[in-house]
């Protein structure tokens, strides 16, 4: 985004702010309470995770689900992320923003400039909202954790590195490896 766009700007940005950004495929805007949260574009490595995950996720989800890449999501009043991932439940709708409700599962793939943020402050804002599952995606090893939301906190459900397996029947039944994620052709 240029930043020119928020020049003269006064005061917390509202999400009609937000909405009235231009578009800029360098950057990822988040908006958490009022503050633009500026990233870069990811790098190579974690588009590929991000397609290949997305690619397993696709084949396994069931009628009335849809897996998106980087799409808006409301986790609440001027709080919109961007997760790498989500599973939502309304399929094949075209509005910019998606709210929290449709959303089944989040999935943030940690990034050197994003880590902090992906690992602590997108977590507490999804339980707030309630989104049932959270699933994030470490490249180094690499490592899946997917957590189940448990009243007002997320606990984990199962980790996996490497070549080990990840099987989970929640929200649907999935079974991968991790280092599935980071190869550069879909195994056959």
């Amino acid at each position: 985004m240029d930043v020119a766009a928020t020049q003269g700007h006064t005061g917390p940005f509202s999400e009609a702010d937000y909405l009235a950004l231009p578009e800029d495929t360098s950057q990822r805007v988040e908006l958490i309470d009022g503050t633009l949260m500026m990233s870069p574009s990811p790098t190579r490595v974690h588009q590929r995770i991000s397609f290949r995950l997305a690619t397993i996720l696709d084949q396994v989800v069931p009628e009335g689900f849809e897996v998106q890449e980087a799409i808006n999501v409301r986790l609440g009043r001027d709080r919109i992320v961007i997760p790498d991932l989500a599973v939502v439940t309304k399929v094949g709708g075209n509005e910019v923003v998606v709210a929290a409700p449709d959303v089944v599962v989040l999935v943030e793939i940690l990034s050197p400039s994003t880590k902090r943020m992906d690992r602590l402050l997108k977590p507490g804002l999804a339980a707030e909202a309630k989104i049932p599952y959270l699933w994030i995606v470490e490249p180094e090893g690499p490592v899946v954790t997917a957590y189940e939301l448990d009243g007002s906190d997320y606990q984990q459900s199962v980790t996996a590195t490497g070549d080990q397996h990840i099987s989970l029947t929640e929200p649907f039944p999935v079974d991968f490896s991790p280092s599935e994620l980071l190869a550069a052709r879909r195994q056959k």
